[in-house]
C-alpha cells in the first residue's frame, strides 16, 4: 500500500497478489484474517493509519513516514540519516507467491 500512488489498494488487487493459488472464498478469509491481526498487533495506531474499507484497503500517507517516498523526491535527504536510497525496494520481504514475487519485479 505505501507504494501506490494514493496508498490504498483493492482488495481483490491484495487477495490476488497474496493469496493468487486460493480461490476467492479462502483467500477472502486470508485477508480479514491478516487484517485482523495487523489491527490488534498496531493497537490504537491502526485507527490513526489505516483506512479499511468495504472494496479497498489503504495508509493515511499524511500519518506516515514512508522512505521510499522520500527516496523518489530527494535521496540525499536518506544519505544523510544513512539510509541506504539505493537498496531495492522491499528487499528482505519473502512473499511466497508467483503472482507478488512478478509485481515486486516490476516495480524494482
Amino acid at each position: 500500500m505505501a507504494l501506490a500512488p494514493r496508498g490504498t489498494l483493492t482488495r481483490a488487487w491484495l487477495r490476488d497478489k497474496l493469496w493468487s493459488t486460493s480461490d476467492e472464498k479462502k483467500s477472502a478469509s486470508s485477508l480479514r484474517q491478516t487484517i485482523f491481526e495487523i489491527k490488534r498487533d498496531l493497537g490504537e495506531l491502526a485507527d490513526q493509519i489505516l483506512v479499511i474499507e468495504q472494496h479497498s484497503i489503504g495508509l493515511l500517507l499524511d500519518h506516515i513516514w514512508i522512505d521510499h517516498k522520500v527516496a523518489l523526491k530527494d535521496a540525499a535527504s536518506l544519505k544523510a540519516m544513512k539510509l541506504a536510497p539505493d537498496t531495492d525496494i522491499l528487499e528482505g520481504i519473502d512473499i511466497a507467491d508467483i503472482e507478488f514475487e512478478e509485481w515486486l519485479m516490476m516495480e524494482r
